[in-house]
């Protein structure tokens, strides 16, 4: 499983499409690879994590992605 994922389950969301947030997460976080976004999440405060996945939420949702990542 993917580092973010396990953090992301941590913090309380639901990930059914991972290639999709992850997509918005390194845009989100400016990484190139998965290797730069795993470096900065496991360097990332959770609560800012958590604000950032809401973001990423919030676009899925207005892009039609609704059940790509949920909070629960």
């Amino acid at each position: 499983m993917v580092c973010w994922v396990i953090i992301a389950k941590y913090l309380g969301f639901k990930i059914s499409q991972p290639d999709e947030v992850e997509k918005e997460l390194m845009l989100e976080l400016n990484a190139r690879n998965h290797e730069e976004l795993k470096v900065k999440v496991e360097r990332m405060d959770a609560e800012e994590l958590r604000a950032i996945l809401t973001r990423i939420l919030e676009r899925l949702k207005k892009k039609g992605l609704k059940m790509a990542l949920t909070y629960a």
